[in-house]
């Protein structure tokens, strides 16, 4: 069982003590007043991976930029890999898990995920609340982009991106936004959106840019992904992560209503994905938050969702802030021109 994995920060140990020296709260953290200082941008760092589950190893990485969301909708195309903090996507080389090519545009800020549309790729723009759908060979002039309109948030007077303004480049910080857009999915005739601070699913429609509340009521939600066809869970059903809690919640794809919640006692859950054998991949870091629930190296879970149980697959090095994951196919596997040839 393969998969490629983003280390969106391989120094968060360091990045956080230097922060904290300065009398600043730590890069991310729910909360946080302030925006990263671009001096520490420069330390973050960051790695894509390729890795075997199966066998608990790293097959090979490559150093990115902040990788955060990926994807690799065409097997003979490039890996789409969003860089968080260089506000641009990056089209790597499977042979040699280098970038060939950036696309960017100006409303991209705190690039969280990067998914396949009908219309080439859908973005969200935590930074400033918006979320980009565009085509990686035409011109940002041809991008659809929506933007948050002022929105009902527990944030007191949080500030409203400018849509004329070019935000590339621009350190904001992270209660500087209503909802913190932070993951997204075709959905209908428009876009499903994660809003992080609000707990709440947003619709957003294509030809109007009318946004409705589907679903309220969840904790801090990231990564949404859909079930697939391997008997874990009902197929097409909503899966989200409730990082702060270390949850998964799975949702009726009608209704959004609730189909289960699975709590393997986990830190902070940043990403899942099904795993094509009836799991769920997870991966695990430490919490934000000082104190809850212990710090440690993160680590890749495999999640049973009949038993609710998780088996830690990979323990990666302590300072490492793990993003994304995706599941490998043999004939994507084979693409690969870069992992250790010991390991293949």
């Amino acid at each position: 069982m393969k998969a490629l994995v983003t280390v969106v920060m391989e120094n968060f140990v360091e990045v956080r003590a230097a922060l904290q020296a300065a009398g600043r709260p730590p890069p991310g953290r729910i909360g946080a007043p302030d925006p990263v200082p671009e001096a520490l941008v420069g330390q973050m760092g960051g790695r894509l991976l390729a890795v075997d589950l199966s066998r608990g190893v790293v097959l090979g990485e490559r150093p990115l930029p902040t990788p955060s969301g990926l994807c690799w909708p065409d097997p003979a195309g490039p890996i789409w890999v969003a860089s968080m903090w260089g506000d641009t996507l990056l089209a790597v080389d499977p042979e040699t898990g280098r970038p060939d090519r950036a696309v960017s545009h100006p409303a991209f800020n705190d690039l969280h995920t990067v998914v396949p549309s009908g219309a080439g790729l859908l973005v969200t723009c935590s930074g400033v609340d918006a979320v980009v759908e565009l085509h990686p060979d035409e011109g940002p002039e041809r991008a659809r982009v929506w933007w948050a309109p002022p929105w009902p948030t527990p944030i007191p007077s949080p500030e409203r991106a400018d849509p004329q303004a070019d935000h590339r480049g621009r350190r904001y910080a992270t209660l500087a936004r209503a909802l913190h857009l932070n993951s997204a999915l075709p959905w209908g005739d428009g876009a499903l959106v994660s809003s992080f601070h609000t707990g709440e699913l947003l619709a957003l429609g294509r030809d109007d840019g009318a946004v409705t509340r589907l679903r309220a009521g969840l904790d801090h939600p990231h990564a949404l992904t859909l079930a697939g066809e391997d008997g874990g869970l009902p197929p097409g059903s909503l899966v989200l992560c409730e990082s702060p809690r270390g949850a998964v919640r799975a949702l009726h794809a009608d209704d959004l209503s609730d189909h289960t919640t699975l709590s393997p006692g986990l830190r902070w859950v940043q990403a899942a994905c099904p795993s094509g054998r009836g799991t769920l991949l997870l991966l695990d870091n430490p919490h934000f938050g000082a104190g809850r629930r212990g710090a440690g190296p993160p680590q890749i879970v495999e999640l049973d969702p009949s038993t609710g149980r998780g088996t830690t697959r990979l323990t990666l090095p302590a300072g490492w802030r793990l993003f994304s994951i995706t599941p490998l196919t043999d004939a994507q596997t084979s693409r690969i021109g870069w992992l250790h040839d010991d390991r293949r």
